[in-house]
C-alpha cells in the first residue's frame, strides 16, 4: 500500500495517511494492509488517538466498515447526532 504521512507531530493530534497508490486497488486490499500492519496502527492510535485515512479506495459505507473491523477491537456504534 502506498501512502504518505502527514502530521507526524509527537502529540495527541491525529496522524494522517494520504493514499498515493494504484487507483485499481479496492477496499479488500486496504483491509489486508491494515491487518498485516496492525502493530503499527496500534502504535499510531496509542500515540495520536486517531488515524485519518485520506484518499484510500473506500467507496461505500460497507468498505469503510470492513476496514474499521480490520483494526480489531470492539465495534463502537454511532448513535444519534445533530
Amino acid at each position: 500500500m502506498q501512502y504518505t504521512i502527514g502530521n507526524i507531530k509527537e502529540d495527541d493530534t491525529p496522524i494522517i495517511l494520504n493514499y498515493t497508490g494504484d487507483a485499481t486497488q479496492d477496499a479488500s486490499h486496504v483491509s489486508s494492509w491494515v491487518k498485516s500492519n496492525q502493530h503499527q496502527f496500534t502504535n499510531w492510535l496509542t500515540t495520536h488517538g486517531a488515524v485519518l485515512l485520506r484518499g484510500f479506495p473506500l467507496n461505500t459505507p460497507s468498505d469503510f466498515a470492513n476496514v474499521v473491523k480490520s483494526f480489531g477491537g470492539d465495534e463502537i456504534l454511532y448513535k444519534g447526532g445533530i
